[in-house]
Order: C-alpha cells, then sequence, then structure tokens
C-alpha cells in the first residue's frame, strides 16, 4: 500500500468542517510508537486542528466491509499517557467530531501470562482484544481492612466491533485466514518493515529475577514468527505495572484478563459520558515484572496492534454516512439541552413515538437522550417528512414533566429550519451554502472544424457563495489533440494566482456537449512539463457536466426537484438491447418519476444507445449520470456500477475516487484491469451555473 505523506495542517474553515463532519472513528495512542504505527496504516493522512481544542488529529480513512464506503478515522496521540489525559483527549475528541460513535484505544500493554494454562498463554508481540471489557483496578472500595477492585461497567463496548473481531476468531479456527497478517509482512506493506519483530531470543519471562521455563509454541497455538490474538478482558489504572505478585493477584481475581494498561478507564468513561462506544487493541510489550522489561517489543507491538485495527476496520461495515443535520454550533447546542432530561424517562418509549419506523438499536433502556439524538443525526431523512433527530427532540419535549425544559425543546424544534436540512445543504434557489474553490472547463466544438474546439474557464476562488469568474486565459481556438496540453496550463494558472492563498480542496469540473463527454479528462496528465505526471483525478475530484443543459435547459423546475431529493433519491438504470418501443417506455418512467435523480446509461454516450438515454435524462433533468467508458461494458464495469449506487447517492463522487485512486496506484499497462479507469461521472448541480462562452 502506498501510504500519501502527511500534509502540514489545515485550516478551519468550511473545508475542514465538512471533513471533521464525516468522522465516526476516533483513535487514541499514548506513545509516540504507538501512533507512528497507526497513522502508517490510515489512508490519505492529513492533520487537523480545531479551534477551542488543544488537540491535533490526524484525519484519514481506513476502508471498510463495504467497497467504496470507507471509515472516516481521526487519531489522536496523547500528550502523556494516563487514564486522566485519556480521558480528557477523549473528550475533547467526541466535543469537535460530532458524528463519532466509537473511540478506539490502540498500542501496547503488559501480557498476563499463565505458563499453566498454555492455551491462554500470553507471549510478546501478541495482540489482545478487549471484548471481555475493562477491569479498573485502581479503583475500588476499603471493606473492613480488604481492597475489593470495581470492575469497569463494559455496556458501552462496540458491539459491532465486538461482533466483528469474534467472526475474525472464527474465520481463524475454521479456515486459518489472519488478514491483519499481510500488513505484518514487509514484502507486501514496507512499512512492516520499519517495525521488524525482534528476535525470539529476547521474549523472555522472568519469575524473582529467575527464567521461567514456558509452554511450547505447539502448546500455546503459537506459529512462529507472527502474533497470537488473544480476545478477553484488559485491566487499566495509572500505575506502570512493574510487579509480578501485584499481576499475578490480578490474574488470580479475574480469570479471563489477559492484559494491562494506563488509558482504558478513562475512555470508557468519557465515551459513557458522551454517548459513544469504545474498543481496544494492544500488542504485547512485556510481562509487567521488572527484571525482563525493556523497550525492545514497542514499537513492533505497536504494529502488530495497528495491523489489528486496520483489518478489524476492513471487516466492518459503516454506518450510514448521511451528511451533517446541523452545523457543528447548532449540534453542541442541542447537545446541551438534551443532557438536562431527566434519567428516569423510557427514552425507548419517545424513540417509538419519534420513529416507529426504524428498529431500535441495542441499548439499555436508560441510555442518554444524547445517545440517541447523536444516533439519528446519522440517519437520513425520509421522503416526506423532517430528520428523525428533530421527530425525537418533538417527541422527547411531550414526555419532559420540567415544564422550563420541555419549552425549551419545543422552541429548538419550532427554531429548526429546513435550511439545515441535507436537501438545503445540497443546494436550493437562492441557497448560499459555501461552495469550495472550483475550475470549470468548458471545452466546446469549434463548429466548423471537427478537430479545433475552444477553450474557456471559469473559478471559483475561494469557498463561499456560488460567484465564478472567468479564469485564466480567454476563450481560444486550439486543436482539439492539444487540448489536454491547454488545459494543464489553465489549471496551473489557477494554482499560482487563483488559489495561492487557498489551504481549501479544490476541485475540477468539465462543461462538455455529448460529443465529447467520453473524454478520459480525468487521466489528463497536466502539467505538460512535469517529468512524471500525474492523472487529473489524483490530485482533484474530477466531474463532466452537460454543456447542452447548461445552454438550453428547458426544465429548470425537475432539475431542482430532482436534485433536491438525490439524498433519498431513485436509480434508473438504462436497458440495452432494446426496441424503440421500450425506449419510449423509458423515457416515459423517467419523466413520470422526479424521485429519479441518478440514471446509469447502458452504453457511453459515444454509443447510441449511450447517446439516446443520456438525451433523455438531461432533458427530464436528471441531475447525476453514470457510465464505464468501455462497450460493450464487461461484468466487472457492471458490478462497479452496482456498487457505487448502492449506497448514499451523495456519496458518489467521493467513491469513485477512491476507484480512481485505486487504479492510479498501478502501472499503466495493468490499468485497464481496474474498473476506477473507465468510469465516468456527471455531475450536473443546478445552483452552480455559469453563462457559457459564445452563448448569444
Amino acid at each position: 500500500m502506498t501510504m500519501p505523506p502527511i500534509t502540514p495542517s489545515l485550516s478551519n474553515d468550511d473545508v475542514n468542517r465538512r471533513r471533521r463532519d464525516n468522522v465516526t472513528i476516533g483513535i487514541l495512542t499514548a506513545l509516540t510508537d504507538e501512533g507512528a504505527a497507526m497513522v502508517k496504516l490510515i489512508d490519505d493522512v492529513r492533520a487537523g486542528q480545531f479551534d477551542n481544542d488543544p488537540q491535533t488529529y490526524e484525519i484519514g480513512t481506513i476502508p471498510s466491509r463495504k467497497e467504496h464506503q470507507p471509515h472516516h478515522v481521526a487519531m489522536v496521540l496523547l500528550a502523556d499517557d494516563g487514564t486522566r489525559q485519556a480521558a480528557v483527549a477523549c473528550v475533547d475528541m467526541l466535543r469537535t467530531f460530532p458524528a463519532m460513535h466509537t473511540v478506539i484505544v490502540v498500542g501496547i500493554a503488559g501480557g498476563i501470562p499463565r505458563t499453566l494454562e498454555p492455551e491462554r498463554h500470553v507471549r510478546l508481540g501478541d495482540v489482545v482484544v478487549a471484548s471481555h471489557g475493562i477491569v479498573d483496578y485502581g479503583h475500588y472500595r476499603q471493606v473492613n481492612g480488604e481492597r475489593q477492585i470495581r470492575r469497569q461497567g463494559d455496556g458501552m463496548i462496540s458491539a459491532v466491533l465486538r461482533r466483528t473481531a469474534r467472526r475474525l476468531a472464527m474465520a481463524e479456527k475454521a479456515s486459518q485466514q489472519r488478514p491483519w497478517e499481510r500488513w505484518l509482512d514487509p514484502h507486501s506493506t514496507p512499512a512492516a518493515g520499519q517495525h521488524p519483530r525482534p528476535p525470539a531470543s529476547t521474549d523472555r519471562l522472568f519469575s524473582r529475577g529467575l527464567e521461567v521455563v514456558r509452554p511450547d509454541l505447539d502448546s500455546s497455538g503459537h506459529r512462529p514468527g507472527v502474533p497470537k490474538v488473544h480476545q478477553g478482558a484488559v485491566g487499566s489504572a495509572d500505575i506502570l505495572m512493574r510487579d509480578e505478585d501485584a499481576r499475578d493477584q490480578l490474574a488470580r481475581e479475574f480469570r479471563d484478563l489477559v492484559a494491562v494498561e494506563m488509558e482504558g478507564s478513562g475512555i470508557t468513561t468519557s465515551t459513557a459520558e458522551h454517548g459513544a462506544t469504545w474498543f481496544m487493541v494492544r500488542g504485547i510489550a512485556d510481562y509487567c515484572e521488572t527484571t525482563g522489561k525493556n523497550n525492545i517489543w514497542h514499537s513492533y507491538a505497536s504494529y502488530a496492534a495497528a495491523a489489528y485495527v486496520r483489518s478489524l476496520l476492513e471487516a466492518t461495515e459503516p454506518l450510514s454516512q448521511a451528511l451533517p443535520l446541523l452545523p457543528v454550533s447548532e449540534h453542541d447546542q442541542i447537545v446541551e439541552l438534551l443532557r438536562q432530561v431527566p434519567a428516569e424517562i423510557d427514552l425507548r418509549v419517545v424513540w417509538n413515538a419519534a420513529v416507529p419506523d426504524l428498529v431500535a438499536p441495542p441499548w439499555p433502556v436508560s441510555g442518554s437522550a444524547v445517545q440517541i439524538f447523536r444516533h439519528l443525526c446519522g440517519r437520513n431523512a425520509d421522503e416526506s417528512s423532517r430528520p428523525r433527530a428533530v421527530r425525537f427532540v418533538q417527541a422527547l419535549a411531550g414526555s419532559v414533566a420540567d415544564a422550563e425544559v420541555a419549552a425549551q425543546l419545543r422552541q429548538w424544534v419550532r427554531n429548526w429550519s429546513p435550511a439545515s436540512d441535507v436537501a438545503a445543504r445540497l443546494g436550493r434557489p437562492g441557497d448560499e451554502t459555501p461552495v469550495e474553490p472550483c475550475l470549470l472547463i468548458e471545452i466546446a466544438p469549434d463548429g466548423i472544424d471537427r478537430e479545433t474546439c475552444r477553450i474557456s474557464s471559469y473559478v471559483q476562488d475561494r469557498t463561499g457563495p456560488w460567484r465564478p469568474h472567468p479564469g485564466p486565459g480567454a476563450a481560444e481556438h486550439v486543436l482539439l489533440v492539444e487540448a489536454e496540453a491547454r488545459v494543464g496550463e489553465i489549471i496551473e494558472r489557477a494554482e499560482q494566482e487563483e488559489w495561492r492563498d487557498s489551504n481549501d480542496l479544490a476541485a475540477i469540473e468539465f462543461l462538455l456537449p455529448a460529443a465529447l463527454l467520453n473524454l478520459p479528462v480525468e487521466w489528463w496528465h497536466p502539467p505538460a512539463n512535469d517529468s512524471r505526471p500525474t492523472p487529473l483525478c489524483v490530485d482533484y475530484p474530477v466531474v463532466v457536466r452537460s454543456l447542452e443543459r447548461m445552454r438550453h435547459n428547458s426544465r429548470p423546475r425537475t432539475w431542482g426537484s430532482r436534485w433536491k431529493s438525490l439524498n433519498v433519491g431513485r436509480v434508473q438504470w438504462g436497458v440495452s438491447p432494446r426496441t424503440d418501443e421500450q425506449l419510449n417506455a423509458w423515457r416515459v418512467q423517467l419523466r413520470a418519476d422526479e424521485r429519479i435523480a441518478t440514471v446509469v446509461l447502458s452504453a457511453p454516450p459515444d454509443d447510441d444507445s449511450g447517446l439516446d438515454e443520456l438525451m433523455i435524462a438531461i432533458k427530464a433533468g436528471v441531475p447525476v449520470i453514470l457510465w464505464d467508458r468501455r462497450a460493450p461494458r464487461p461484468a466487472i464495469g457492471e458490478e462497479t456500477l452496482l456498487s457505487l449506487v448502492q449506497g448514499d447517492l451523495v456519496g458518489i463522487p467521493a467513491r469513485i475516487r477512491g476507484l480512481r485512486a485505486k487504479a492510479a496506484e498501478v502501472p499503466e499497462s495493468r490499468r485497464p484491469q481496474q474498473p476506477g479507469a473507465f468510469v465516468v461521472l456527471l455531475w450536473d448541480n443546478p445552483h452552480r451555473v455559469i453563462a457559457p462562452a459564445g452563448k448569444g
């Protein structure tokens, strides 16, 4: 896997907030070895800092079980180890990332050896998963001279990740599948070579200063040179454990204890307070005793734990990635109000009254109102009513006995505006939703000579309302074969002149006539003077747009209506082969149902069938059109298009960019085997229009 460099910290602007709102999983590390190992296994990493938060985050993605729908993660490195530091950092993280539902603690721990029970014996470099909860052994009661440890409740452990961990364990027993081991192989993952496994001779266990004979590898279920994964409970306290007697006493009291560490109990407390869940994965770096304790295994154990976390998330489906319901400031206001809701209210009754169409989550009846509200913020609104989270607050107001709190809840519901709704964020008439920097490049046929074209550009120079102005260079006529080089010059000038002072993500849109829509513009390689040019789609999100629609839009109402319904819209597939009667029936179905917001063509526009469907869809006001550039379309192309439209339609551009990035990683000679090399996306926002050059 090719790991991109970590870029400088982003400014706290609208683009950064959108990235923040996507994050659903937090990752917490305490030591530099732990952070260095984990960040190497996160994709597309960028550093991020936010107002009113002292932490610095590494924000990126990790693939999920659903192709093209990655987990969005934020990793933080603590200023120091310990439960208090962990609790503070966890609170900061949960406040900064409103959609975050799970915090994963990853790093090293001290192992609990069990030489008399070979199957349960832990060795250095092994991975432990806290699937049985946390033992807060620094939190105890003193009764009649006897210390009684109070076990930390584990009701907020992530049920999703625990199920995935059990599924991985089952697969390992059934078929010897260990997906995490590929990340530990330096031949397939270069990062593994930076965290080599120490020699087996350095794995030594002592008791009273004398080395202990341990079970052989066969009896303990270990294989030479690779870690074994253990599931159990993990002890946690602000205690650096270097006491074999105390370690063994804990092992006797808690039979399922596999390791001890110093952050977990702080995380469980913080996540519970904020209605989130937690999970923990640790690599064994020592045996909690003085004689043999050293740092030899720190790097490898950190990386082994990170490799397991990567594989765990790859095997886990993401939660629905709806767009944020509220701006961060408004979200924080309602959360503070929900904290005043009395704990005795039966929230399951409120749930059934507000969202009877949804299956209740596996929370205890005493689960917090904040927890439920945040969960519902991650669910899309249905087609006919306000978002489910707003309906929950409205139902809650009718159940609260405190008149003042109930009145404030009702007032919040009254103040809630459809402008906060997802559909509004996609753009409505008069909408001033901020738009990121964008370069719109128009390539139009000359009209006389088919070999020449006219290239013009329009630029959105900063994040804000859609206010494009003429871009670098005047409209000029060039040979079509020279268009790629000319586009490269325009982009280079935009970077130097228009976006020089911007830290925002910029996008490229090509405004093309139907005859040119199948051009592989996303794979053009400007600037032309680069000795090792990179395809446009690696550096920018790239989409195409319809020049015919921009110039001759006869149905602006349906274009806007279908765009408004994109988040809950329907998909219509082209039909091929077909008769004229079938094509007419397809046309009628499309025009009659304005909930259809996306069309997948049966062939590219270069083909008569694809061109017919394209023009019908454009005239019907369909804003999103997909196709595979190849004709005939291979089976892998069909599967790819199906996967792209199965999730949230708003997320199609991000999924396509991920596919293209994978295709760009392989040599050009092998690129034809990559489906991302052939997917085309026409993404036409009706609220981002221009007066094209030459329009009379």
